[in-house]
């Protein structure tokens, strides 16, 4: 599985990738993919400093991707701001990342790790009194994620 991600500063620079350069790069990989799935989400906050240039530092990302009921919305992206942010900020070997917003209450955490030691370090000193303040288990519907081993020589910055 590859998890690709890219980073727009505007959306009328992400409808000129679209309308130009994305038709001539997906024509190319024709066939070296069984599946594909795109999420277009806007970055509401950042985590630490937001995610580094081109994810200098950091060696791994880890992705959690929610689904939430628009009820519980507002109360999700108060912790979100107030718990979760300022708790993985704090944690050492923590590089930053970003917290964005999709369509129908669909959102993204992404952050990224010096190493995965820092992140398991983070799991192990923090997560769980984190969680219990933050309480997800009422605002999730559902959550999945991944843990994303940075290949540096994928990395394109434009």
């Amino acid at each position: 599985m590859a998890q690709i991600f890219g980073f727009w500063s505007d959306q009328p620079s992400y409808q000129s990738f679209m309308d130009d350069a994305h038709d001539l790069i997906a024509a190319a990989q024709t066939g070296t993919f069984d599946d594909l799935r795109v999420h277009v989400l806007d970055q509401r906050l950042g985590i630490a400093h937001g995610l580094p240039a081109g994810l200098g530092g950091a060696s791994l990302l880890r992705l959690a991707h929610c689904h939430v009921p628009e009820h519980r919305r507002d109360h999700f992206i108060q912790a979100q701001a107030r718990v979760w942010n300022p708790g993985m900020a704090a944690s050492h070997g923590m590089r930053g990342g970003v917290f964005a917003e999709g369509a129908e209450t669909e959102f993204l955490v992404l952050s990224a790790w010096e190493t995965p030691a820092d992140h398991q370090r983070y799991l192990d000193e923090r997560f769980h009194r984190l969680r219990a303040t933050a309480r997800p288990e009422v605002d999730l519907d559902a959550i999945t994620g991944d843990l994303v081993n940075l290949e540096p020589s994928w990395t394109v910055l434009g």
